[in-house]
């Protein structure tokens, strides 16, 4: 996989967040906010096993993970 694909990946993973209809409400969005900070966390560490150049932290930075 190239950065583009990578930049791709978190591009969705961070825009699934900012879906207003997935987010009816506040507890809702947490929960969501939790489920996809998951998802996130765990591509990293599969890409990082694929690719040992692939830095994690700048990918969850680009997926909105803080």
């Amino acid at each position: 996989m190239t950065r583009k694909d990578y930049k791709l990946i978190a591009g969705v993973l961070k825009d699934t967040g900012l879906i207003p209809a997935l987010n009816p409400n506040t507890a809702t969005r947490s929960i969501q906010a939790d489920m996809l900070a998951s998802v996130a966390v765990h591509l990293a560490y599969k890409l990082g096993q694929d690719n040992p150049r692939f830095n994690s932290d700048i990918f969850l930075k680009e997926c909105g993970i803080n």
